[in-house]
């Protein structure tokens, strides 16, 4: 078995209802909060990713480094609406 480790050095400031991409905390000031997105939203799309699952975007964050402005398209209120995003440094 060969295990893969996933280094995700980015942060958006959100936490997730379990395994979904719906938005339960938004964490003030933090770049996904910042750009205007809030609780109850679902992520459908980062940059050129769909998002269809947790783990998709957390490949698609991996992919990605502070500083980088991407576009986040996510569902509110069954509207798709799009905010681009500066990715910062995860807090330590």
């Amino acid at each position: 078995l060969q295990a893969t480790v996933l280094v995700i050095d980015v942060w958006l400031g959100l936490r997730f209802e379990n395994d979904t991409l719906q938005v339960v905390e938004a964490q003030p000031d933090a770049p996904a909060s910042a750009s205007g997105v809030t609780v109850g939203d679902v992520l459908t799309r980062i940059g050129n990713s769909p998002l269809s699952s947790i783990d998709d975007l957390w490949l698609a964050l991996a992919q990605l480094k502070a500083g980088d402005m991407v576009p986040l398209e996510f569902l509110r209120n069954g509207t798709l609406q799009t905010v681009d995003v500066t990715l910062t440094s995860r807090p330590s």
